[in-house]
């Protein structure tokens, strides 16, 4: 593991990370040189940013795991507090934190009021680290993404989190697929949908919602007018489509639409089409992956006729065989078999 040490001779700080805020090698930097380059942050057009805020991460990262004989790390808790209002970013994705490690950062998130985008997808921080986390979320009320997936999050972790959305007006981005929310789970999500006036994408595939989930989600899922994509694939859905079939006329700016991997039928994927014939903004609907057979897929190709907008339909791996998928291809170019 790199480690940050100071050198006894000197005001430097040696550092293994040869990138640290600049493209150029350098293996020892003072410390109004990397003040100076973590400055420049705040300069969106900066050419070194996305480097800055990815080694921003790996210092973290290094802090919390807190292998080696960091000597400076003082220096360095300092160093974020002065100077992390400038970084925008911190991905922590797939970086095993755990729920100690966790802990150890949201002890530093406050710093970063400024923050936008915050991913700490695949860590396994389960609803005891989602609860930590819910107590330091208030002072991040400038975050545009926020990624909470493959963290085995329940309804009771969820319930923590959604108790800061009235902070979150700008966020855009909410990914919370590869958990286990259930229908529990979806119900508090969704009843504080109305605090998420800006959200774009909704990321709620493989978190086992069935129909009960499914129905739950749509009878709050028109507060979402600012939808621009919606993922429920993997979650058992089939019957439970109707409810929100019903609903997506009103989510006039939707564009994405995901469903693949469930139960659907038939009867279900009519319904589904002919509650977005009308919708002029989408563009995509996935679902491939279902009990759908060539009855179906006629039926869905002369719905969309009376729907321009819609680009692509995947119906990829459904119940047809190899000369039905021919014939199928002629009915509608959209349609992607």
């Amino acid at each position: 593991m790199n480690c940050i040490k100071q050198n006894p001779n000197t005001n430097n700080i040696t550092c293994k990370y040869s990138n640290f805020g600049c493209q150029e090698t350098f293996n020892t930097y003072d410390k109004s040189f990397i003040e100076t380059h973590l400055e420049n942050c705040k300069f969106e057009n900066h050419k070194e940013v996305k480097e800055l805020r990815t080694n921003i991460s790996n210092i973290l990262l290094e802090m919390i795991i807190g292998e080696g004989d960091c000597i400076e790390s003082s220096y360095i808790e300092d160093f974020l507090k002065k100077n992390s209002t400038y970084v925008k970013c911190l991905n922590f994705w797939w970086k095993n934190l755990g729920v100690k490690g966790l802990t150890e950062l949201c002890r530093r998130l406050p710093y970063f009021t400024e923050l936008q985008d915050l991913n700490l997808g695949n860590n396994e921080i389960g609803d005891e680290g989602a609860l930590v986390l819910a107590g330091v979320l208030p002072s991040l009320k400038n975050l545009r993404t926020f990624d909470l997936s493959w963290n085995n999050i329940s309804s009771k972790g969820i319930n923590a989190i959604t108790d800061n959305f009235k902070y979150f007006s700008q966020l855009t981005k909410l990914e919370l697929g590869w958990n286990n929310l259930g229908a529990d789970g979806v119900k508090i999500l969704s009843e504080n949908f109305k605090h998420l006036t800006n959200l774009e994408e909704l990321i709620l595939g493989f978190n086992n919602l069935k129909d009960n989930g499914v129905e739950i989600l749509s009878s709050n899922i028109s507060d979402l007018k600012n939808l621009k994509k919606l993922d429920l694939g993997n979650n058992l859905i089939s019957k439970g489509l109707q409810f929100l079939s019903a609903k997506l006329e009103n989510l006039t700016l939707l564009e994405e639409l995901y469903l693949n991997k469930n139960n659907i039928s038939n009867k279900e994927a009519v319904a589904l089409f002919n509650g977005v014939k009308s919708n002029k903004n989408l563009q995509i609907v996935d679902v491939s992956r279902n009990i759908i057979d060539i009855n179906g897929v006629v039926n869905i190709a002369n719905i969309i006729k009376s729907n321009q907008y819609i680009q692509s339909i995947c119906l990829s791996d459904v119940r047809i065989n190899k000369e039905q998928v021919e014939n199928a291809s002629k009915l509608d170019s959209r349609l992607s078999l």
